[in-house]
């Protein structure tokens, strides 16, 4: 059997909740792809594919190579276009052995009659949203092609006889009901036999409780917490790693998410904290609250490499144009002369001004092609976008431009826009767009950088025109 799991798609309810990436928004303080993955161990699955978006980079950070679950992890990103059903339907022939398939927040909830020693002889378990198949385990090939066709209802598909319940959380609404449920004692049923505790309550490493500090039953308190002096935690409070609780503050019924800061004084029952955001569940209502004494981001997101990489690229931007200053100025205006090329505004995307107009040097004629073949080869055409980059307006490498109206849609779908000078596209002419566009955004490194300049250069000069 082998595992799929689509997260590439983005939900607008996890949104809501911060930056964490909705696989990993935690249940019952443990990432939800984490559940998927120690069924995997479960059921004895070795092979795991996973598909990234959005947060493509901290996802792979947690799951890594799989090693922690005894599993195979390998990465894709979607072509343009791709659905999960499309992909599984071009790949029918893998799934002859079984298929355990997620493509949305699916979380399987395990009753009071779950047996874990009869996972392994499950029947097929189907699970629709509308039309679509958002979750499927099977060994039966033939309910898997009829599951994969979206056509689950017609293929006898159920949840089985092992007493899961397939919880699909769409919601904020639905998510807080799901912590709650667990921290209410649901919770035990994952803890691996003689580990859990007779009142439910579950306190990770490195707590800092004082004497003063009220602790009321049933409770989960994550990794790495301070709580402060005559601070009441519960009941049904689920807390989070690396939560900051201030003196004297009262928490119930709650769910505060990684990260956050809870200021002194403070009394918070039947709501979501995550930051600085403070979220009614029942309404789905999201109050930013600027005071950073209340609440705030206790672990703000800062990417010191991607500014160590930016400033040490300005200099290989200065001392490149210093290289091709001479060059472009005596073959371009012979260029102009013999009518064979010139440069065109064309609208793109930025990332901070919504759209920008860039120079594109557009060839004319067959005119001077020995020039306009030098000119390419020494990589001239792109001399007028070397000042954009020492602007900050434009990074030298990174992701391809993208061109307004055409790339819209990959805009929309990629989480950052690094528009650059150079970009994977300049070495490999067979790439796609949106997928170049997502990889650079998960690998992208100063020494990714120099090395995609280092092969544009080359391939430019070696194939100047492909």
């Amino acid at each position: 059997m082998k595992a799929v799991f689509f997260t590439s798609e983005t939900k607008t309810w996890a949104a809501k909740l911060g930056r964490t990436p909705w696989p990993l928004l935690p249940v019952a303080n443990r990432p939800l792809i984490e559940y998927w993955l120690e069924t995997c161990a479960e059921l004895g699955i070795a092979d795991v594919q996973i598909f990234l978006g959005d947060g493509a980079e901290k996802i792979e950070a947690f799951t890594g190579e799989g090693t922690r679950w005894g599993l195979n992890i390998q990465y894709s990103f979607p072509h343009l276009g791709e659905t999960p059903e499309k992909y599984l339907q071009e790949n029918a022939e893998r799934w002859a052995d079984g298929l355990f398939y997620i493509s949305d927040a699916v979380f399987m909830r395990r009753l009071d009659e779950f047996i874990p020693e009869l996972l392994k002889n499950k029947g097929s378990w189907c699970l629709q949203r509308g039309t679509r198949t958002v979750f499927m385990m099977s060994s039966s090939f033939e309910a898997i092609a009829c599951a994969i066709e979206n056509k689950a209802q017609d293929c006898g598909c159920a949840a089985g006889d092992l007493e899961i319940d397939l919880c699909l959380v769409d919601s904020i609404r639905a998510y807080y009901d799901l912590n709650m449920s667990m921290v209410a004692g649901e919770f035990s049923r994952y803890v691996t036999s003689g580990f859990s505790n007779k009142d439910g309550s579950s306190i990770g490493y490195n707590v800092h409780t004082p004497p003063s500090a009220q602790l009321q039953a049933p409770i989960i308190i994550g990794n790495d917490c301070r709580l402060g002096a005559l601070t009441t935690l519960g009941p049904n409070a689920v807390i989070c790693n690396h939560v900051i609780i201030d003196s004297h503050s009262d928490l119930s019924d709650c769910l505060i998410l990684p990260d956050t800061y809870v200021g002194r004084n403070l009394e918070v029952k039947g709501k979501i904290i995550s930051g600085n955001l403070l979220i009614d569940p029942a309404e789905e209502t999201i109050m930013e609250i600027e005071d950073s004494w209340i609440v705030a981001q206790n672990l703000p997101e800062t990417n010191v490499t991607d500014g160590f990489r930016v400033v040490f690229l300005w200099f290989v931007t200065l001392l490149l144009m210093m290289v091709q200053a001479l060059p472009f100025l005596l073959i371009y205006p012979l260029l102009i002369i013999f009518r064979s090329g010139a440069y065109r505004q064309q609208s793109f995307h930025d990332p901070k001004t919504g759209y920008l107009m860039l120079p594109v040097f557009q060839q004319r004629r067959e005119k001077a092609f020995f020039l306009l073949i030098l000119f390419r080869a020494a990589s001239l055409d792109r001399f007028v976008l070397l000042p954009m980059v020492l602007r900050g307006k434009l990074y030298l490498c990174g992701q391809q431009l993208m061109r307004h109206p055409a790339d819209d849609t990959i805009v929309q779908v990629i989480p950052h826009y690094f528009p650059a000078v150079f970009s994977y596209a300049d070495f490999n002419r067979d790439s796609d767009r949106l997928v170049d566009a997502l990889y650079y955004d998960h690998a992208r490194s100063l020494l990714e950088d120099l090395n995609m300049l280092r092969k544009a250069l080359v391939f430019r000069f070696i194939r100047p025109y492909g």
